[in-house]
């Protein structure tokens, strides 16, 4: 009488155990964020406002140039485009995966170690206290700084 679905127990663990009630403090230093954190960064990005438009007196005037500075412009305009596309590869390759901006003060959660500014990661904590990535539970107190 062969059994399809019989549950059966193992007694090794496939999954390694994850002990929630242990200090991080040895390993990775003392907490540098807490719920208090959290709270003033969606106060703070409530009362955030545009910067103003610059006057138009202080803008660049840009005149056509003239037949004999023709050549010498488009050499400098290729060189400003070489190091425009440069500063873009650049910028691509450290740059939060939530907001796309380049890091200007990047976190990194110790609980799944994803790397995100402090802004998004202050920002999705303050909605669900998940990894915005990964969805890994993450409180304020499991964030650190990295210096890149």
């Amino acid at each position: 009488n062969p059994v399809a679905f019989s549950p059966s127990r193992n007694t090794q663990q496939s999954e390694p155990v994850l002990n929630v009630e242990t200090d991080d403090t040895f390993l990775f230093g003392s907490p540098q964020f807490s719920e208090a954190d959290i709270a003033s960064s969606s106060v703070t990005s409530q009362e955030a406002r545009l910067p103003s438009a610059e006057s138009p007196g202080n803008s660049p005037c840009l005149t056509p140039p003239s037949t004999g500075e023709e050549e010498s412009c488009s050499t400098d305009v290729a060189v400003l485009h070489t190091k425009i596309k440069k500063l873009i590869n650049e910028k691509r390759s450290n740059r939060c995966q939530i907001c796309m901006d380049s890091y200007e003060d990047p976190l990194a959660s110790i609980e799944c170690w994803h790397v995100h500014c402090r802004k998004c990661w202050l920002r999705a904590l303050s909605v669900k206290k998940l990894c915005p990535q990964c969805s890994a539970i993450t409180p304020a107190d499991k964030l650190r700084r990295i210096y890149l």
